[in-house]
């Protein structure tokens, strides 16, 4: 029986022995390998940290590209702008200018000159009519104190009041081609050119509302480049700042 328990007890001490020795080898294998995989772990998250921040910064660098593109674009828009405004204005100016002179030369020399010159035609024609009139009276006298073959006297007479009638009806032409010009004609060419200098004055004021629009729409567009630009490089310069950060972070661990 004492032989049995002592072989029970150093069966027991064996079996403690191992188990302690295995707790204590395991104990002792997992305290320095935590710290390792922990390091590890943080090289990996560092080195994936310096790609991102690579891949952020080409981005970045090449929308600042782009955005600098689109802002030299911006600029030569306002100053094509400018030029192109410059020139429609000038162009809607001069037209609106000589829309102006001709109504005025119209008004003060063309349409007088042009009345006057159908009123003397007017008074040329009745003088003829009065002249006309005068001789055939002569010619009705004269037959009638002279006694004369009576064919000759028709002729003569015939003809003197044929001329007569002619002219009677070219001063009722006269007459009405001087009151169509007066009251119609030309009133009718004053009003276009009246129309013609209004529409010139719209198309004027419709230039320039519409080169202000186009300046507004190209500051616009002006601003809004040099609003992007600003963005990425702040962007930038907010990319450096946290590489800046870290690196102190890094190094003042690495120090402690």
């Amino acid at each position: 029986m004492n032989g049995s328990w002592m072989r029970t007890c150093c069966l027991g001490g064996s079996l403690l022995g191992l188990t302690g020795c295995g707790l204590l080898g395991i104990g002792g294998g997992d305290q320095p390998a935590a710290p390792v995989a922990s390091a590890a772990e943080e090289e990996a998250a560092a080195d994936n940290n310096k790609e991102d921040t690579a891949a952020k910064r080409t981005e970045l660098n090449q929308r600042l590209a782009i955005a600098q593109l689109k802002l030299e674009k911006a600029k030569m828009d306002v100053a094509d702008q400018e030029t192109d405004a410059s020139d429609r204005l000038r162009q809607a100016t001069e037209e609106l200018e000589l829309a102006r002179a001709r109504l005025t030369q119209f008004e003060t020399l063309d349409s007088p000159a042009r009345l006057a010159e159908a009123r003397l035609s007017l008074r040329s024609v009745k003088d003829r009519k009065q002249e006309a009139d005068e001789e055939l009276a002569q010619i009705e006298i004269m037959y009638e104190a002279q006694d004369l073959d009576d064919k000759t006297s028709e002729y003569v007479v015939a003809r003197g009041r044929r001329n007569a009638e002619r002219m009677a009806e070219s001063v009722a032409i006269q007459e009405k081609e001087t009151e169509s010009l007066e009251q119609h004609t030309l009133p009718q060419e004053l009003r276009k050119l009246k129309l013609e200098v209004d529409r010139k004055n719209t198309a004027l004021e419709k230039t320039q509302r519409d080169a202000k629009g186009e300046k507004l729409s190209r500051q616009i567009a002006l601003e809004s480049a040099h609003a992007e630009v600003s963005k990425i490089q702040q962007e930038l310069k907010d990319l450096d700042a946290k590489k800046d950060r870290k690196g102190k972070k890094d190094k003042k661990e690495q120090e402690e």
